[in-house]
């Protein structure tokens, strides 16, 4: 953590210059990552709060954070120090850097983040595959198809869409430890990055196709994929996927009101 020290007008000086910004006056997130861009750095895995940046990566050695702070107080703080604080903006603080470290994480594993769907998604190893399969472990060894060039059947020559395995991941607290959910979909689009115009359509066709085994299957390849896709570097881990049961105990003589509508159901169906 360190307090922030950009001059925004030479900042924005030199953005328009070298990187073509076009716009005026950017808001404080735009204005860091023009300076860290500036800076020779194009990454993510940051969040601000109170004119305070924080992240996990090292800001003593990385010279790109150094040049947008005072170096005198940058601090290291425990990952507690923030996910346990009392203050749930912290908390909120704690949960969209562990999420957007991971971000940069996929990057090198052509797996992209999509701000409007608010998921990942694998692209292709190489612009002009045909489809992407990678190798997991279920119950054998096997390959699953994460990409896929579709083309279009009036005319096979031209390119109808791509298709994407995508997932959302949000991470909880339970108990002191910290999990993340994995939520598996599809995405569809034009151009590798733009949504298809008929993706709403063709995600409700797959999503009809497919049963409850189908997206288990899913989740727990995902789970793989990021427990065994790793590199010396990454700040953020996984472990083998856990299962968690709800149980809802629900007392009639506690619930008054749901007690009342289900007499009223029993009086009608007399």
């Amino acid at each position: 953590m360190a307090e922030l020290f950009i001059d925004e007008e030479s900042t924005i000086a030199a953005a328009k210059r070298d990187l073509n910004y076009k716009g005026r006056s950017p808001n404080k997130h735009l204005l860091v990552r023009l300076a860290l861009q500036l800076a020779g750095l194009d990454c993510h895995g940051w969040a601000i709060f109170e004119n305070r940046i924080f992240t996990f990566y090292d800001m003593e050695r990385e010279s790109a954070f150094r040049s947008i702070v005072d170096v005198g107080s940058i601090e290291d703080l425990t990952t507690e120090d923030i996910s346990q604080h009392e203050l749930v903006e912290y908390q909120n603080l704690f949960k969209c850097l562990m999420k957007d470290t991971l971000r940069d994480q996929l990057q090198s594993l052509n797996v992209n983040w999509n701000k409007q769907q608010n998921q990942f998604y694998f692209l292709p190893d190489e612009k002009d595959s045909e489809q992407r399969r990678e190798e997991w472990v279920g119950k054998k060894l096997s390959r699953r198809r994460v990409f896929e060039k579709k083309y279009q059947t009036k005319d096979p020559t031209k390119v109808a869409f791509f298709k994407h395995l995508a997932f959302d991941i949000s991470f909880i607290d339970i108990d002191s430890r910290w999990y993340a959910t994995v939520t598996p979909s599809w995405y569809y689009t034009w151009n590798l990055y733009k949504r298809n115009r008929f993706h709403d359509d063709l995600l409700s066709k797959q999503k009809r196709l497919e049963h409850n085994n189908s997206v288990r299957d899913q989740v727990r390849f995902i789970g793989y994929f990021l427990a065994n896709s790793r590199n010396d570097n990454d700040l953020i881990s996984f472990g083998e996927l856990v299962e968690f049961q709800c149980l809802s105990n629900i007392s009639l003589e506690e619930n008054d009101e749901l007690e009342e509508v289900l007499e009223e159901e029993d009086v009608s169906a007399n």
